[in-house]
């Protein structure tokens, strides 16, 4: 049984699959959900000159309405859930966030490629991350 699972939510069509069946097995499990927006910044690619104070708002004010926008989809169904948004790589801020909440399962929308490099687990193994006795789905 799954008591917190960290969803991880991207707005991709696989990140919305993802939500949708974390959603499902938190619903059958009845277990609190803590939804991570992962936006990869922008900014890291941008020219320098095209940094602005605009794009940087632009960006956060985006994501953070995804975040919402997730938060409330769940929400909406009877699931309990607290949210957060990060900016960067996946892989640095996945871990970090199941062990500060206590994660037993992680949803990726990534599919299992993400799993294997992550630390090479499947479905059925326990732990996709190092450090981390979380299951992956």
């Amino acid at each position: 049984m799954y008591n917190k699972i960290l969803l991880c939510y991207d707005a991709t069509e696989e990140g919305r699959r993802a939500l949708r069946q974390g959603a499902d097995i938190a619903a059958a499990m009845n277990a609190d959900t803590f939804l991570l927006a992962i936006c990869r910044s922008m900014l890291s690619t941008a020219v320098p000159e095209g940094v602005t104070p605009e794009l940087i708002g632009c960006q956060e004010s985006t994501a953070r309405a995804l975040l919402e926008e997730g938060v409330k989809w769940l929400n909406e169904r009877g699931i309990r859930c607290e949210g957060a948004l990060v900016f960067g790589n996946p892989f640095d801020h996945i871990p970090q966030t199941a062990q500060r909440i206590g994660a037993d399962l992680i949803v990726l929308g990534t599919g299992r490629a993400a799993c294997s490099r992550a630390g090479g687990a499947s479905r059925t193994r326990k732990s996709c991350w190092p450090g981390s006795s979380a299951a992956c789905w």
